[in-house]
């Protein structure tokens, strides 16, 4: 699954890995290690959000750290769900 903007914002989820560009800079999360995903927290009283921020994902590995993730405002549900679901297909130990 791809989501393309720019050279500087795009999403990929490959069979093993999560890789994604935000503002020029590439990421990459192996899938076996997502363990949370949620949507952007914005504060309600924000007159002039920026859209990239609206299409937002912030990913969450096994060690705690978290990632900026972009997707399109007409696609992030559907980036969300196939992220969600990964994580529940993970093997509980």
């Amino acid at each position: 699954m791809a989501f393309w903007r720019s050279n500087d914002l795009w999403t990929l989820i490959g069979s093993d890995k999560l890789v994604w560009a935000w503002d020029g800079e590439v990421g990459a999360l192996v899938l076996d290690t997502l363990k949370k995903v949620e949507e952007e927290t914005l504060d309600e009283e924000a007159e002039s959000v920026p859209k990239r921020l609206l299409e937002t994902l912030h990913v969450m590995d096994a060690n705690g750290s978290t990632f900026r993730v972009w997707g399109p405002l007409d696609g992030l549900w559907r980036l969300r769900e196939v992220l969600a679901m990964l994580i529940g297909m993970q093997k509980k130990p």
